[in-house]
């Protein structure tokens, strides 16, 4: 089950003390996301979600993209992990994740930062 999540405040206390964590305050929106990950980066529910979580000015939240998770090893080793239950095994490909959020009423695309180039060239052309 995903934390349910409708304004800035009820992520904060969560992401509070955390230095992985930051909040980057744009004129039109804010964004929280995580720098870097450690071992006590993503400690509970509500940390995995943040990760490029976009709030208006007025607190709410506005878009949110794909929570945190983890490639094999990274928390989880091979070896603790029951292979003979079905399983779904899919190439890491490397990439940026891009996201649509509405700004102002328009809809633009973003990455976990916000509007990037890179999100704008994702963006289609009319």
């Amino acid at each position: 089950m995903f934390p349910i999540i409708d304004t800035i405040d009820d992520v904060l206390p969560y992401i509070g003390g955390n230095i992985g964590f930051f909040v980057t305050r744009f004129d039109d929106y804010d964004v929280i996301d995580y720098g870097f990950v450690g071992d006590e980066t993503f400690t509970s529910p509500m940390a995995l979600e943040c990760r490029g979580l976009k709030f208006s000015k007025d607190g709410k939240l506005i878009a949110r993209a794909f929570h945190k998770f983890f490639n094999l090893g990274e928390r989880e080793q091979p070896g603790s992990i029951d292979w003979a239950k079905p399983h779904v095994v899919m190439s890491k490909l490397d990439g940026s994740m891009v996201h649509p959020c509405r700004i102002k009423g328009e809809l633009v695309f973003m990455t976990r930062m916000g509007v990037t180039d890179q999100a704008g060239r994702a963006a289609p052309r009319g």
